[in-house]
């Protein structure tokens, strides 16, 4: 989350086969010593690049800043956190990716981060250090917002943008589900949080909605 921040002020899954092997009824008869193939896990993935907004959800007058769309390091994640979500990270991070777009009016963060467990991914969701970089990147305040909102879990901030000019308003809407936190940040001369809740309904259309390990 506090990565999104930092970001902008310096640039001012196959289906398993099944039927397999056995009797024609697909389970081992009475007596029968075969041993049940048991299903595999599936295999955790960095699904975190399809996560995140996409040039077709943002429209023609967005442009894509190619410095500030990549991926994000554990190096980078680990900055600005307490003991515990740098152990949660050092644990579970699997990756992370950040997409950033331009345009007249305002400039688009869109974040997604990928964990092994859930549990993990709630520590550094909820680290106050990481909150409190954040908050103090964007000059900002915690803005109360429904629990019905999206994410299983989530918070909102409102703030400014330094710039040359003295400075832009900020919307900064993160959340948590399952093993992905994520998180938009929208800055702009007329930005408010209505903006910034639009494009997460449209970044939440594209997670897979898996429950958490």
């Amino acid at each position: 989350m506090r990565r999104i921040a930092l970001t902008l002020v310096c640039v001012l899954t196959l289906p398993a086969l099944a039927g397999c092997g056995g009797s024609s009824s697909g389970a081992p008869s009475a007596g029968s010593t075969e041993t049940p193939i048991s299903t595999p896990s599936p295999r955790l993935i960095n699904d975190s690049r399809a996560l995140v907004l996409q040039p077709d959800d943002l429209g023609p007058d967005f442009t894509v800043v190619p410095r500030q769309t990549k991926r994000i390091p554990l190096s980078h994640e680990l900055k600005n956190e307490s003991a515990a979500a740098k152990a949660a990270d050092r644990r579970s991070y699997l990756g992370g990716y950040m997409a950033t777009y331009a345009s007249h009016a305002a400039i688009v963060a869109s974040e997604a981060l990928t964990y092994r467990s859930a549990t993990d991914a709630g520590v550094v969701f909820s680290d106050r250090t990481g909150l409190a970089s954040a908050l103090q990147e964007l000059h900002g305040r915690f803005v109360q917002v429904p629990r019905n909102y999206p994410g299983e879990h989530h918070l909102l901030m409102l703030g400014r943008i330094r710039t040359a000019g003295g400075g832009l308003p900020a919307a900064f809407y993160g959340w948590r589900d399952g093993r992905h936190i994520e998180g938009i940040l929208v800055v702009g001369p007329n930005v408010g949080k209505a903006d910034a809740l639009q494009l997460v309904r449209v970044q939440v259309a594209h997670e897979p909605h898996s429950s958490g390990v």
